[in-house]
């Protein structure tokens, strides 16, 4: 038989809300922590809104088992036109995007698509096989995986 405290016990641990605030009430003890603190948050509110887009179905590798692929067939048809893109992007931003998980067979293959996608989303995460040189002034983190 188990006590209804027992049930509950998660209802017995401080919400988030208090945690912040403990913690926000610590930082402000130290400025140099509470600096710190601030910076975090602004930081954070990049991360509001992201979103996944895939760049392209075309790869330079015929991984097995790659969804992009069937057999040497592209299983998606690509889209070419680059304002079509800068759209998307800027469609993004206004509605909030700030950051984004660029993927796709292979993103690497069109640099210019993420030239497009930095003048409007400033922060983002390029998923990538790493087998491709991406161009210095692509502002994005690079994630390699195969």
């Amino acid at each position: 038989m188990t006590r209804d405290n027992d049930k509950h016990e998660w209802m017995q641990t401080p919400s988030t809300t208090a945690l912040l605030r403990r913690a926000v009430a610590l930082a402000k003890t130290d400025a140099s922590l509470f600096e710190a603190y601030r910076r975090m948050r602004r930081n954070a509110n990049a991360l509001t809104r992201p979103v996944s887009l895939d760049l392209t179905s075309r790869c330079n590798l015929y991984c097995e088992g790659c969804y992009y692929y069937e057999g040497d067939t592209p299983v998606l048809a690509d889209e070419v036109d680059i304002d079509k893109w800068s759209a998307l992007f800027r469609r993004k931003a206004e509605e909030g995007t700030r950051f984004a998980y660029f993927g796709g067979a292979e993103p690497a293959l069109y640099p210019e698509r993420l030239r497009a996608a930095a003048a409007f989303i400033p922060y983002g995460t390029l998923a990538t096989n790493g087998t491709l040189k991406i161009p210095h002034d692509i502002p994005y983190r690079i994630t390699v995986s195969v």
